[in-house]
């Protein structure tokens, strides 16, 4: 299902990368504020940790995807991160456990799945392959500022809740590719102090509810950090030459 695709590399990625269809408004000046406060923090170079967590209630919509999963993920720059999860997804066929890393080495991306009754799968791509579901590139090889200015672009965020700690932006989402209908909305809530996200949530209910324990900066960290060699044994499907890389 693309929502579900493009809203898990989305979350993971602190970007909201799905495909507009409709070009709105633009978000107002108080919600860009905080566009520019991530940006900022992606921009600064230094690789950054999160556990996060997500549910996923397709049910309420009338599709099939339900699940739970949590994970972390290392972000250093558009080719260079790692990310790790699993958990429990509701399949046609019953619920199953399900297991994913996906490593971005500077050159290729590897996603490691494993779930059961499919065994064990490592797909190899070029960091900066085109994304065939358009919306720019895919897995890696995302210009992460671009990709946020584009969002505060594309999409009506305005501020609708404040505090002294956190900030919540909403914004309608209908005529997106892919998307529901019924989900009509995206939030956001931004950490006031640390200007990254806390919380993200389409729909309400929610559809997809991801949350992010904290971020920690990791300066030490380097792009000899982000490898990945398929376990031995296991089939890899190498795409790069179909993709150009």
């Amino acid at each position: 299902m693309k929502y579900t695709k493009h809203l898990w590399i989305a979350a993971l990625m602190l970007l909201l990368v799905t495909t507009a269809t409709t070009v709105q408004a633009g978000s107002t000046e108080a919600a860009r504020k905080w566009f520019d406060k991530l940006a900022a923090n992606m921009a600064e170079g230094t690789a950054f940790k999160s556990d996060f967590s997500m549910s996923m209630n397709g049910s309420a919509y009338g599709q099939q995807e339900n699940g739970n999963v949590s994970g972390t993920m290392v972000f250093m720059d558009e080719t260079h991160m790692r990310m790790t999860m699993e958990g429990t997804m509701a399949m046609p066929t019953g619920e199953t456990d399900v297991k994913m890393a996906m490593v971005s080495d500077g050159t290729h991306t590897y996603i490691d799945t494993e779930i059961p009754m499919m065994g064990r799968q490592v797909i190899k791509m070029p960091v900066n392959f085109e994304n065939p579901m358009g919306g720019g590139s895919g897995m890696g090889g995302q210009d992460p500022l671009a990709e946020i200015r584009e969002m505060a672009d594309k999409f009506a965020f305005d501020v609708v809740e404040e505090t002294d700690e956190l900030v919540v932006l909403r914004a309608p989402v209908d005529g997106q590719e892919g998307i529901p209908a019924e989900a009509k909305e995206v939030t956001l809530t931004f950490d006031k102090k640390t200007g990254f996200p806390r919380r993200m949530t389409m729909g309400d209910p929610a559809m997809v509810d991801m949350q992010f324990n904290g971020f920690q900066k990791m300066p030490d960290l380097s792009a000899s950090d982000f490898t990945f060699t398929p376990p031995e044994g296991v089939q890899v499907m190498d795409l790069s030459a179909m993709m150009g890389g």
